[in-house]
């Protein structure tokens, strides 16, 4: 009785294996390493609680060197994962590549893409020295950027209360952010602006980028730090209730640029971290950086691996070994 009722689990966890994924939700946060999560874990009321990022299917670690930087930065190893190229050398020659929803566009996947605390150099949308190639790397795509808007320019605005719909290819400022302080929360923007734009639609591409903690982990904002992780594990919580829900949604949570950091070796210590925000220390960059999946083909993505690997592991499939290669060239 017992050998025909086998389920199939990965770390414990049930999971239906060579599920294609008509759903994609992926979470880039730059300076991101998993000894972070501690400070969610240990500030709180209860050690027992499991953060969104506890909760995946599989987990992962993946190279940051390209061919070029042993090191890249986080914009650089974010284009990496979506073209799938290591040949990058954060040049207008980088837009050459194909993005992975040119791969979706045969399936007629609705690719929206959510930046936070991204500045214009890094900014998929505000490359000005390579304006025609950025813009047709984003072909298709529609932006939203959570910062304040561009002066003189007249731009389409966007609000976590909105009910308009959104233009394909387009990109929206947030308009609370115009006085140069954002005060809509990344959560609650990343959560509306989901729900509006995939309103009635089964096939979706969605990005969110964030380097807000990046910028907190620089400036050694301990308390904004803080917040910068509850925000990502709120709307990693979201997306794992989609999960829970939709048999077809994948769930891709990756870092770049993950800033190591030395924390309090006792409790008493841990107190004055929380109180004055001492006993913390930022080092180098990390040679890793971490990938966690959940969802339809996450099984794919646990191990190790570079970078530039994930767009492959995103489309392969068992009964497909092999295929992917004939159509994703990284160089």
């Amino acid at each position: 009785i017992f050998s025909c009722t086998q389920v199939s689990t990965i770390g414990m966890r049930r999971h239906q294996f060579g599920s294609t994924p008509t759903r994609i939700v992926w979470l880039q946060v730059a300076g991101f390493e998993e000894e972070l999560l501690s400070l969610l874990k240990f500030s709180g009321g209860s050690s027992e609680y499991k953060t969104g990022l506890e909760r995946f299917t599989c987990y992962g670690k993946i190279w940051e060197y390209n061919l070029f930087d042993l090191r890249p930065d986080a914009k650089v190893s974010f284009l990496s994962q979506l073209t799938g190229s290591k040949n990058l050398k954060n040049e207008c020659n980088d837009y050459d590549r194909k993005p992975v929803w040119n791969y979706l566009a045969s399936s007629r996947y609705k690719v929206g893409y959510f930046e936070y605390g991204v500045s214009e150099k890094d900014s998929l949308s505000s490359d000005l020295s390579c304006v025609d190639k950025s813009k047709e790397f984003r072909k298709g795509v529609t932006v939203w950027k959570m910062k304040q808007s561009p002066a003189n320019k007249k731009v389409k605005l966007f609000h976590q209360s909105n009910q308009d719909s959104y233009q394909v290819g387009k990109t929206y400022y947030d308009r609370s952010c115009n006085t140069g302080e954002c005060f809509s929360l990344f959560s609650d923007n990343v959560i509306s602006t989901y729900e509006l734009y995939n309103k009635n639609v089964s096939n979706s591409l969605f990005v969110i980028r964030d380097h807000s903690l990046l910028n907190s982990l620089r400036s050694k904002n301990i308390n904004q730090i803080k917040n910068n992780l509850r925000e990502i594990d709120k709307i990693i919580n979201y997306f794992l209730g989609k999960t829970d829900k939709l048999g077809d949604l994948l769930l891709l949570v990756t870092s770049a640029s993950p800033l190591g950091v030395d924390l309090p070796k006792t409790g008493v210590q841990w107190e004055e971290l929380e109180s004055k925000g001492m006993f913390f220390d930022i080092k180098s960059t990390r040679l890793t950086s971490s990938i966690f999946a959940t969802g339809a083909r996450s099984e794919n993505f646990c191990g190790y691996y570079e970078q530039a690997d994930i767009l492959t592991r995103l489309f392969s499939s068992p009964k497909q070994q092999g295929l992917e290669f004939e159509f994703i060239n990284p160089f």
